[in-house]
């Protein structure tokens, strides 16, 4: 803006200064005069090209924001939440769709490859993000979700691309993120001649991938037959619920 005010100050001054009893303009203040209107308009062109692509940028921003936020409300309801990560672990799994109910009828909310709404803005990908690749996003500080011992509740990051009308954003992918909370185990069914014993064996199996671990109530019947350990006295083996948690686990329950 300076720049504008100083420059109009010279061509003001050259069109208004004469010398002596010289009468109209030379040749050279005319061309002097001409460059200078030149330069002027290239400037101001260039300032208005730059506010047109900033009003562009922001209005861009914004819609992806409010994108977001859509995508924020719709996963964090249990039942889209479960519909649509259950039983998936964290582990850079691409997600096809978000659902909004089990019934596989119903129109997703979003699908990959398809374009959101009327907005012009097409999904590109979807992927529930690994430990690793929420650090490299510098979403967290270590490479681990942190899931509460014993109980196995995990916060876990959702990654979406975008492109809007077949073009990507500024040349290159647009990316935003989002968090779901839920509970993340790998549940199995544990048989062993006494209690003690089939705990044991639930931390050995907890122990082997690093994780921690939780027994349900005993099963005090197993109507299949399947688990009844034959080799126990009296063929009375007892069952256990072994619940391993870690957050490289299949969601199993969300708690947003």
């Amino acid at each position: 803006m300076q720049f504008n005010l100083v420059m109009w100050r010279l061509f003001y001054d050259l069109m208004t200064t004469k010398s002596g009893k010289q009468s109209g303009f030379g040749l050279v203040e005319v061309l002097m005069a001409f460059g200078l209107t030149s330069v002027l308009v290239l400037a101001l062109m260039k300032m208005m090209d730059l506010q047109t692509k900033q009003g562009k940028t922001a209005a861009l921003n914004n819609e992806v924001l409010n994108i977001q936020r859509l995508f924020q409300t719709t996963i964090t309801d249990d039942i889209a939440c479960f519909s649509t990560f259950g039983g998936i672990a964290p582990n850079d799994e691409i997600i096809p769709a978000i659902k909004v109910t089990s019934d596989l009828t119903k129109k997703p909310f979003a699908e990959s490859g398809e374009v959101f709404g009327q907005s012009g803005i097409t999904i590109k990908e979807m992927k529930l993000l690994s430990p690793a690749s929420a650090l490299a996003a510098g979403l967290i500080k270590n490479d681990s979700y942190f899931c509460k011992d014993n109980e196995g509740i995990c916060t876990v990051w959702f990654k979406v691309t975008i492109e809007k009308n077949g073009k990507i954003y500024g040349g290159k992918d647009k990316t935003f993120y989002n968090f779901l909370k839920g509970r993340f185990a790998e549940v199995k069914m544990i048989s062993d001649c006494s209690q003690e014993e089939a705990v044991e064996a639930c931390r050995t199996v907890a122990q082997a991938s690093g994780s921690s671990f939780k027994v349900e109530p005993e099963v005090e019947t197993d109507p299949s037959g399947e688990l009844v350990r034959n080799d126990c006295p009296a063929n009375k083996g007892r069952i256990i619920q072994c619940s391993v948690y870690s957050d490289s686990q299949p969601l199993v329950e969300c708690l947003n």
